[in-house]
């Protein structure tokens, strides 16, 4: 069993230690789930935008709900996500999607200006799933999406979800919408040819 995420050892560090500690690209490739805090006290300076990168979804999941339980930093000011390093393009991008927590994708983007081009040195890309229920015990990534999200209709609903099912990445979720989209523009052009 994984130990409990020590937050007051990660407050404990310098901007530069945590740089080399959570903001190496190698890192974050491995890494599936991160905390963002915003407007975080470290103690050595408050800065406007932090994550913390978990390899694993439980172990997010769980650090989430300890700095729930101990008030430890408003929840209007964390989100609980999943990520994705995308090194393909001219620029990395980190992509977020948002599981859990009251931090908007909005305000996730406008605190992390400062946190994505200097720390991390990527783009941030943020899509906003549907929050996760907090009171469930399950720890495993759902494929979460917004109701009105075409592409969910090739996932499966909510509540079918369980362990075994394979959760859909940001990349494949877009590839889904895309694929949905072509084929609505085929039978369009179909249905006008008649």
């Amino acid at each position: 069993m994984a130990k409990a995420f020590d937050f007051e050892e990660f407050k404990a560090l310098k901007i530069s230690d945590y740089k080399s500690t959570y903001c190496k690209i190698a890192n974050l490739k491995k890494a599936k789930a991160a905390l963002f805090l915003t407007e975080y006290a470290l103690t050595t300076a408050t800065v406007k935008c932090i994550m913390i990168p978990f390899k694993k979804y439980a172990e997010a999941t769980k650090a989430y709900k300890q700095l729930k339980s101990d008030k430890e930093h408003p929840l209007n000011k964390v989100a609980l996500a999943t990520i994705v390093v995308d090194t393909e393009g001219p620029e990395n991008c980190l992509k977020v999607e948002l599981k859990a927590g009251n931090l908007t994708a909005e305000k996730l983007l406008n605190k992390s200006k400062v946190f994505t081009k200097k720390l991390v040195k990527m783009n941030l890309e943020v899509i906003t799933g549907t929050p996760e229920e907090e009171e469930s015990t399950d720890t495993t990534a759902t494929s979460t999406a917004d109701a009105n999200d075409p592409s969910v209709a090739a996932t499966g609903s909510e509540e079918g979800n369980d362990a075994e099912t394979p959760t859909i990445t940001p990349e494949e979720r877009a590839v889904h919408h895309k694929r949905l989209k072509d084929l609505t523009t085929f039978f369009d052009k179909l249905s006008n040819m008649s």
